[in-house]
Order: structure tokens, then C-alpha cells, then sequence
């Protein structure tokens, strides 16, 4: 008969094996598990970035109108966890049916439709798919089979990247997903925040004229005092003379 320690041990054991399963448990088809294993270890899933519009506003940018004015707003200043495991397996079940994007996790199916992406990120599928440009030209875009041909094309096996994992995770979790025994976690912390400090890093330069390119030669700038005094001068003696 096996003493107490022993049988505690025994216990200890078996707790810490099915902590530390892999997520390819909740993948049921053989293929699509070898699939997932073998993809895993050269997949990452893209950390997460968010914007503050608001920082942006008070130094007089304009790229936060543009963005509003796209319906981008809420999707460039989502804030949350991400799951990586999850993510991971949302991508390699990841199927599309009728134009719209299906996937299984954790034994729940998993539908991302018109209405998901209204009711998370307030995006509506609707105009015609333009790119980057359309920002800045306001020229209306849709921006939800952009985001969609992107999530699609990540659960190809040559891509080597999962992108809009907070986003998937509120889609998870909306959905019935449970995601409070998960142990890996991506934190969003403040230090995933676009912010001001971010540009300096793009090369980016305050200046009291405003924000200005460091490799730009000239900074256009008011006229100084003499200057005024000095055309105002001139225009003095043309008029004399005349």
C-alpha cells in the first residue's frame, strides 16, 4: 500500500502535467494537431500596441481625425490580455465558410461575423477595400475585410505571425471561451502604449514651431521682429519713391 507522502506526490505530479499541457489537447483532428506543433515553434503571436488619441490631439496632430473619421477609433486604442495559447489555436483551426471566419477553441465554435466586429471594435463591413492611403484622402474603406484577409492569411503555414491578439481574445471570451485557468498571459501594460515618447523613435522632433522629421533641412518659422521692421521698411520706400 503506497504511504500518504507518496500519494500526495503522486497528486503533486499529476496537477503540474496538466498545468503545463500543451494547448494541442484541444485540437482533436490528428492532422491539424502535428500542424500546430510543428508550426508553434516558429509562430509568435505580434505583441500588442495601442494608441492614446487623445496625447495626439493636444499636440495638434491631425492623424487621430483621420482615424475617427475611418471608424478606427476604438480598434487603435484597444486595451486587454492576450492568451497566447489561445491565440494559437484559434489560428490553426482557423477556416473560413461563406466569407465569414470560423474557428474551435477549448470545445467552443468560434464565429467572427459582421456583427462581432461592430459589437467589439464598432467596424462595419461596408464600402469597397482600399489601403493606407485612404486615411489620410478620407476616402471610405472597409476596413473589416482588410483586418480579415490578414487574420486569414495568418493561419496560412508559411505566415510567421499572429496579429490582433487582444482583439481575438475579447472574441473568445465573448463567446464562451474559458480563459481563467490560463496561465500564459500577455499583460497590456503602459509600456505597449503609443504615445509621445514613441516619436522619437520614427524621427520625430518638437520643436516651437511643433513636431518636425530631425533629417529635415529647414523648419519654416514665424518672421522675427527685424525682419518685419525690414520689409515693412522697404515697403515704406517703394512708396516713397513712387
Amino acid at each position: 500500500m503506497a504511504s500518504p507522502s507518496s500519494s500526495s506526490r503522486g497528486k503533486e505530479k499529476v496537477a503540474r502535467v496538466t498545468r503545463n499541457a500543451s494547448p494541442s489537447r484541444w485540437i482533436s483532428d490528428p492532422d491539424m494537431r502535428g500542424k500546430f506543433l510543428y508550426w508553434t515553434h516558429f509562430k509568435i503571436v505580434v505583441p500588442h500596441k495601442y494608441l492614446d488619441l487623445q496625447l495626439f490631439k493636444k499636440e495638434w496632430f491631425l492623424f487621430q481625425e483621420w482615424i475617427a473619421y475611418q471608424g478606427l477609433t476604438d480598434f487603435v486604442q484597444m486595451k486587454g490580455h492576450c492568451y497566447p495559447d489561445l491565440v494559437e489555436v484559434f489560428y490553426t483551426n482557423l477556416r473560413v465558410v461563406n466569407g465569414v471566419i470560423h474557428s474551435r477553441v477549448k470545445g467552443v465554435n468560434i464565429i467572427i461575423d459582421d456583427n462581432v466586429w461592430l459589437d467589439i471594435v464598432g467596424l462595419k463591413a461596408e464600402e469597397d477595400v482600399f489601403l493606407l492611403n485612404a486615411i489620410k484622402t478620407r476616402v471610405p474603406t472597409n476596413w473589416v475585410a482588410i483586418l480579415k484577409h490578414h487574420m486569414i492569411a495568418a493561419g496560412d503555414h508559411y505566415a510567421r505571425k499572429f496579429p490582433y491578439g487582444v482583439f481575438i481574445n475579447k472574441v473568445l471570451e465573448l463567446q464562451g471561451v474559458d480563459v481563467s485557468k490560463e496561465e500564459r498571459r500577455i499583460v497590456c501594460k503602459r509600456s505597449k502604449e503609443i504615445g509621445i515618447t514613441s516619436l522619437s523613435f520614427i524621427g520625430l522632433k518638437k520643436t516651437m514651431n511643433g513636431w518636425f522629421f530631425i533629417e529635415e533641412k529647414t523648419v519654416a518659422s514665424p518672421p522675427t521682429l527685424d525682419q518685419d521692421h525690414t520689409e515693412d521698411s522697404d515697403d515704406e520706400d517703394s512708396m516713397e519713391s513712387s
